[in-house]
């Protein structure tokens, strides 16, 4: 799995220059000048359906915006289970989703430095940080407990991967690591308000952020001292910011 991974960088990785936000940035861009319309923060009830066919969309506001093709991009379940309602053969989709599992969710540490990256010796390498060699039962060891260690911690560096970073950033530099997780382990706290999920939330996400940060000091131990700001992401909270039912990382397994 490491190998296929691996493999699909040889040729080189590319990191939009601006940060991610500038895909979005110039794809709006494009639309505009297309005559198209752009509407943001606000949510889709349901695509329409006429004759089986999709006609636009419904927003949660009611407005309705018509278009001759609908793309949806929230994946297959979201879609089915959340946009479409009263579609044709409806049974068979109910039937053909129980065989559809939903990929596993993960956690994030993002990590602020008050320095740069090349003060700190931050490369733009990815790292992969395994236990051992024996995968498959070191993720099955910790699915069945989350205080085991964990299978596999990723480590990035998106600030040494932006060209333009250091104009807009002097000084400054960030880090992900990220590693996978059960939404069961998370979902007592989903009905709680995000920011606001209550002591013993924090308290474990506490916990958990020491544990990553531990694993990252070992390997990227020129960051301490440097740390300026800490925040961990869980399932909920990508349920909440992206919508996914159970927080997931890819949608379907």
């Amino acid at each position: 799995m490491h190998s296929l991974e691996a493999h699909h960088y040889f040729g080189g990785g590319n990191y939009p220059n601006g940060s991610l936000r500038k895909i979005a940035e110039t794809v709006s861009t494009l639309i505009k000048n297309n005559e198209g319309k752009l509407v943001v923060n606000s949510h889709v009830k349901e695509i329409i359906l006429k004759n089986g066919k999709a006609h636009g969309v419904r927003m949660e506001n009611g407005e309705e915006l018509e278009a001759s093709k609908t793309v949806s991009s929230v994946g297959v379940v979201n879609t089915f289970e959340k946009l479409i309602c009263n579609v044709k053969n409806q049974k068979f989709y109910d039937k053909s989703f129980k065989t559809v599992k939903k990929s596993g969710s993960y956690l994030c540490l993002y990590i602020g430095l008050n320095k740069s990256a090349k003060d700190l010796g931050l490369k733009n390498t990815n790292l992969w940080i395994y236990p051992g060699y024996d995968h498959d039962n070191n993720v099955k060891r910790y699915k069945l407990e989350l205080q085991k260690e964990f299978p596999v911690v990723y480590i990035s560096f998106p600030s040494a991967k932006d060209k333009t970073w250091d104009e807009i950033n002097p000084g400054y530099s960030t880090i992900e690591a990220i590693t996978f997780t059960k939404w069961s382990w998370f979902q007592k706290w989903t009905d709680l308000p995000w920011k606001n999920r209550g002591r013993d939330y924090e308290k474990e996400k506490n916990k958990l952020s020491k544990r990553i940060l531990k694993i990252v000091w070992k390997h990227v131990p020129s960051i301490k001292g440097s740390i300026d700001y800490l925040e961990l992401s869980t399932p909920v909270t990508i349920k909440d910011l992206a919508n996914y039912q159970r927080g997931e990382m890819y949608g379907i397994d």
